[in-house]
């Protein structure tokens, strides 16, 4: 929105100026008639990389578009988007644009949807929305690491591993493509929530991981053990039949 030569911006100048306001008015009506903001592109501007330079924060923003039918349907738009992420959730990329925010596209973000939440008559800021739903990714994301921990410290030899293993998979895939909101945690993960969350501190301790080291030394060396004795029962079985061969 900064072009030197940007109609919009020259009339919203006059606009300001008060110079044949009536004339200036029905020119910006011409001009906004013949724009279009695309779902992405409105995305991008209010979520993805909000800024004061953006054509739909211009529009927000500037008091000659008030009475414009563009701005009107830009703030029914984002109404209808926070009334979906209402419904069926955010997903985890857009909860992490938000978590990632530097300070000044924080500050456009805010602006921007506190604009939105007056004409919705919201209740609540959309950080409130954000942030809980970024709660409850992480929760599954803890979920998903405690769990794994558990597997891989302590059912290393277990049946059930690979079904476990599939399981946290299948979770992971639901965070990356779904809506954080409609995501179900599997039943057989659920049962494992509260085991895995203590033992995965356990897992972590000074004393496990000395413990756990010492385990699998000993595995080996007991493995280790087992084959040499194999080779040299296969030796001596070797010898005799030779022994046997020359008599």
């Amino acid at each position: 929105m900064q072009s030197f030569n940007n109609p919009l911006l020259i009339l919203a100048e006059l606009y300001k100026g008060k110079e044949a306001v009536d004339l200036v008015q029905h020119l910006i009506e011409i001009c906004c008639d013949a724009i279009e903001i695309g779902h992405d592109e409105l995305l991008e501007h209010t979520l993805d990389r909000p800024s004061k330079d953006t054509l739909t924060y211009f529009m927000l923003f500037e008091k000659c578009f008030i009475k414009i039918s563009l701005r009107q349907n830009i703030l029914n738009r984002l109404q209808n988007l926070w009334n979906l992420w209402e419904e069926k959730g955010l997903q985890a990329r857009q909860i992490m644009h938000w978590q990632t925010f530097t300070s000044n596209q924080e500050f456009y973000f805010d602006e921007i949807w506190n604009i939105v939440g007056i004409y919705a008559k919201k209740t609540y800021k959309v950080n409130k929305l954000f942030d809980k739903q970024y709660q409850e990714m992480l929760k599954m994301i803890k979920l998903k690491e405690n769990i794994a921990n558990c597997l891989n410290a302590y059912c290393v030899e277990s049946i059930d591993k690979e079904k476990y293993l599939a399981a946290l998979d299948s979770l992971q895939r639901k965070i990356d493509e779904g809506r954080i909101q409609g995501i179900t945690v599997e039943p057989e993960l659920k049962r494992l929530e509260q085991l895995a969350a203590r033992l995965s501190q356990v897992s972590k301790s000074h004393a496990w991981i000395h413990y756990y080291i010492k385990q699998i030394h000993n595995q080996e060396t007991s493995t280790n053990a087992a084959s040499k004795r194999s080779a040299e029962a296969a030796e001596t079985v070797d010898i005799d039949l030779l022994f046997d061969k020359g008599e």
